[in-house]
C-alpha cells in the first residue's frame, strides 16, 4: 500500500479488527491564502476521503499520537469555516448542519513539530476505528441513538433555551449602553453621533426616500387646497345644494302627476 504520493501522505484505517475491507485516507499539510488562517496553517493537516463512520473522536485518537491536538474540524467539503470543536455547542441546536457521507477535516496541533512527525512516519497497517473502548455504533444501534436525540427531554430543552435568552439579553444590553455612551460623548474633533432612535427618529438621505418625502409633501399640500375655505364660498355651496335638491323634488312631483293622469300610478 503507498504511504506517499507526491505531497499527500496516506493513512490507511478499517472499521473493526474482524474488519477485512480497509480505507485509505489522504493528508498534506494545509496550505491557506485566508488572513484568519496564516497563524494555524502551519499546524494544520488537511484530511479528505474521511468514511462516514469516522467521528471526531476517532480522529483525536489516531492523530493525537503524534502530538497534542489543539482544534479539529469537520466539514461536509473544503473550505473556510467558522465552526470549531472548541467552542462552546448545544445538544439540542448543533451550530451546523450535518454532515453526511464521506467529508474532510483539518487537524490542527500545539505546535508544528508534531505534523514533522506524523509525516516521517510510515503507517503500513491499518488502524481501527471500532474498537471495545471507542465502540462505533452502526445499523439498528445507531438509528435508535439518532432517534433518542432527535427527541429531547423538554425540561432540559426548556433550560438551555431560557439561558441562552439570558446571555442574549445580556450581550445585547451591554451594546445599547456602550452605543448611548457613544451618542452622549463628543468624539476627538467635538462632533456627537446622531442615532435613528427616539420619537422621531431620522432618515437616511438617499434618493429613494428623498422622493417619497417629496410626494407625500405634494399630497398634504393637495389636501390643505380646500375648496370651501372662504365664508362666501360655503354659502354659495349650501344655496347650489338647496337648489338641486328643490330642482329633484319639482321633478319628481311632475312625474307623479304624469302617472296619475296615466292611470297607472299605484300607491300600494
Amino acid at each position: 500500500m503507498p504511504t506517499n504520493t507526491g505531497s499527500t501522505n496516506t493513512f490507511p484505517v478499517k472499521f473493526s479488527h474482524e474488519s477485512d475491507a480497509g480505507h485509505v485516507m489522504y493528508f498534506k499539510e494545509h496550505v491557506t491564502k485566508e488572513p484568519s488562517q496564516l497563524e494555524v496553517s502551519n499546524r494544520t493537516v488537511f484530511v479528505i476521503n474521511v468514511p462516514p463512520y469516522c467521528t471526531q473522536e476517532c480522529l483525536e485518537r489516531l492523530f493525537g499520537c503524534y502530538g497534542e491536538i489543539e482544534d479539529i474540524v469537520v466539514q461536509q467539503t473544503p473550505g473556510p469555516s467558522v465552526t470549531s470543536s472548541n467552542l462552546k455547542t448545544s445538544q439540542y441546536f448543533p451550530p451546523i448542519e450535518k454532515i453526511t457521507g464521506f467529508h474532510v477535516a483539518y487537524v490542527t496541533y500545539e505546535d508544528a513539530d508534531s505534523i514533522e512527525r506524523l509525516k516521517k512516519k510510515k503507517i503500513k497497517d491499518p488502524k481501527v476505528l471500532s474498537t471495545s473502548k471507542s465502540h462505533i455504533a452502526t445499523g439498528l444501534e445507531k438509528w435508535c441513538n439518532e432517534y433518542r436525540n432527535e427527541r429531547p427531554d423538554v425540561d432540559l430543552l426548556q433550560k438551555e433555551i431560557d439561558e441562552f435568552m439570558l446571555a442574549y439579553d445580556k450581550d445585547n444590553k451591554k451594546k445599547e449602553e456602550k452605543k448611548k455612551k457613544s451618542e452622549e460623548e463628543p468624539d476627538d474633533e467635538g462632533w456627537i453621533t446622531v442615532s435613528r432612535k427616539g420619537p422621531k427618529p431620522g432618515v437616511a438621505r438617499t434618493e429613494k426616500n428623498q422622493t417619497r418625502t417629496l410626494i407625500k409633501e405634494s399630497q398634504k399640500r393637495k389636501r390643505k387646497e380646500l375648496s370651501n375655505f372662504y365664508t362666501f364660498q360655503m354659502r354659495e355651496t349650501k344655496r347650489e345644494h338647496i337648489a338641486e335638491l328643490r330642482k329633484k323634488f319639482e321633478e319628481d312631483k311632475r312625474k307623479i302627476a304624469e302617472m296619475k293622469v296615466a292611470r297607472k300610478f299605484k300607491p300600494y
